[in-house]
């Protein structure tokens, strides 16, 4: 108050200062709400993309079993083949020219079926593949959902700060309000023992000091 007497402004530097300080973190609280968005927007994105790469890997698995199927299903068939040219094979022992014929028809059929069991490996061996890059796209999934369970979390805490930010000043405010009704009532209660002291004295007295408004 003797600081105020004399002209200084040292409340009123240190409330506006205060003040700066909180408008300063309540923008880079803004700002990193804004990111805190922007990266699970991004997440977002990418966990769709991967969602439909993975829908696409499925399709093309259904279509490479059903593939395998029909391959198997030949491969059975070409076996039956070979069973009932052996039988002919059996049967007609004593023609060697129809014997030679169905030797190379067996071969040649051999070699289709050799050619079909290779496919179906590859075809195994690719599923196997997609197993792998299925059970990769959960892990992602699983690490993508923890990240964004994180970005939600500290958006709360921003916002937890922000309101505690905001309680403060309404604090702030009614204490200055509580401190102004104070300051009044004392200046009152001055003049009126002023006044008092002057009637029973019939003397006038010096004014007391005047007594500032505080901001």
């Amino acid at each position: 108050m003797s600081e105020r007497a004399g002209g200084g402004t040292g409340e009123s530097t240190v409330s506006t200062y205060e003040m700066k300080q909180l408008e300063q973190q309540n923008n880079r609280l803004r700002d990193t709400l804004v990111r805190m968005r922007d990266l699970s927007a991004h997440e977002k994105h990418e966990f769709q993309k991967l969602q439909k790469d993975l829908d696409q890997k499925k399709s093309e698995i259904a279509e490479l079993a059903r593939t395998k199927e029909k391959l198997s299903s030949r491969v059975e068939e070409m076996e039956h083949q070979i069973a009932d040219l052996q039988e002919q094979v059996d049967a007609a022992l004593g023609a060697e020219e129809m014997v030679q014929q169905l030797a190379d028809s067996k071969l040649t059929l051999e070699e289709r079926v050799k050619d079909l069991e290779e496919a179906v490996a590859d075809l195994e061996a690719l599923q196997d593949m997609n197993e792998q890059l299925q059970e990769g796209s959960r892990e992602l999934e699983v690490e993508l959902r923890e990240e964004v369970d994180l970005a939600h979390f500290a958006t709360r805490e921003a916002q937890r700060e922000k309101e505690a930010a905001l309680e403060t000043l309404a604090d702030r405010e009614m204490t200055i309000a509580k401190f102004r009704e104070l300051v009044q009532r004392m200046q009152e209660q001055s003049q009126e023992l002023q006044h008092q002291l002057e009637r029973e004295s019939s003397k006038p007295v010096s004014a007391l000091p005047e007594i500032l408004d505080f901001k």
